[in-house]
């Protein structure tokens, strides 16, 4: 596990959800469907997946269980669905400790 210690207010915005969120797995990418003739149609979700910019997959960085941020608000932990060796869940339980998944559901 990656801890990053940041007390200080003014670098927040580096440690907020979406922004270890993106580190991790990038940006969130949707393709669109388009009707080519009738542009009166909405446009339809076909697919939502990660984008450019990722530090971890499948192949790759499968070493780190989690990144977890330590600031003012306690320990925030965010774990790697890619992890060769998951962290497990229950260490973390009986402290003051926050935990996600990539669907963003907390643990």
């Amino acid at each position: 596990m990656i801890v990053i210690y940041n007390p200080s207010f003014l670098l927040r915005h580096h440690t907020e959800p979406h922004a270890i969120k993106a580190a991790m797995y990038g940006f969130d990418t949707f393709i669109l469907g388009l009707a080519p003739i009738y542009m009166r149609e909405k446009p339809r979700l076909i697919d939502r997946k990660s984008g450019p910019g990722r530090k971890m997959g499948s192949q790759f960085n499968t070493t780190i269980s989690a990144v977890a941020v330590l600031d003012d608000d306690g320990l925030t932990i965010y774990h790697n669905k890619f992890a060769a060796l998951p962290l497990p869940l229950e260490p973390f339980t009986g402290i003051a400790a926050q935990q996600f998944t990539i669907g963003g559901a907390a643990r």
